[in-house]
């Protein structure tokens, strides 16, 4: 289908609104999720950790990761010739972690209800996500947050699946 969106086009759009401009990093990060993740993985989910801006993706039994350092940001009240440099150079790093049967996965919830027909509010979620020794995943949402709960509820079927092998 010509012009349709991608998953790729979607988490492009998703660094793009970590930042309030476009900058060398967010243009980075593009580029390396472009060039080193499947064209059409499970699941993503993109958050600020910090000062990183970092990406998850879901493939098949494997995380991608790439993260990113915001260094080249104006802060509040500066000028458009401070940010970029006339050169600059964004650092980024990439990983694949793969889903063994030692992952880990927790959720710690809460639902609001309200009315005498108990009409769910509110669903808020805390997931927590050991996938290796040097690599956790922390998810706070909100329900309907759409892309974290689903990344969140894709990986931990992943999980399971990788327990079960």
């Amino acid at each position: 289908m010509a012009g349709a969106k991608t998953t790729l086009d979607a988490i492009a759009a998703k660094i793009t609104a970590e930042f309030p401009k476009p900058t060398p990093l967010s243009r980075a990060l593009t580029r390396t999720v472009n060039r080193l993740i499947p064209a059409e993985p499970d699941a993503f989910w993109v958050q600020a950790e910090g000062e990183d801006i970092v990406i998850y993706v879901l493939a098949g039994s494997m995380v991608h990761e790439v993260r990113g350092a915001r260094r080249f940001e104006a802060s509040a009240g500066e000028g458009e010739d401070k940010v970029p440099p006339p050169t600059s150079s964004s650092v980024w790093k990439y990983r694949v972690i793969p889903l063994t049967s030692e992952a880990k996965v927790s959720c710690d919830g809460m639902q609001t209800e309200a009315g005498t027909d108990f009409e769910v509010k509110e669903i808020k979620e805390d997931w927590r996500f050991d996938l290796a020794a040097d690599c956790v995943i922390e998810i706070s949402a909100t329900a309907p947050a759409a892309d974290s709960i689903e990344f969140a509820v894709k990986l931990a079927a992943a999980i399971q699946t990788a327990h079960s092998r």
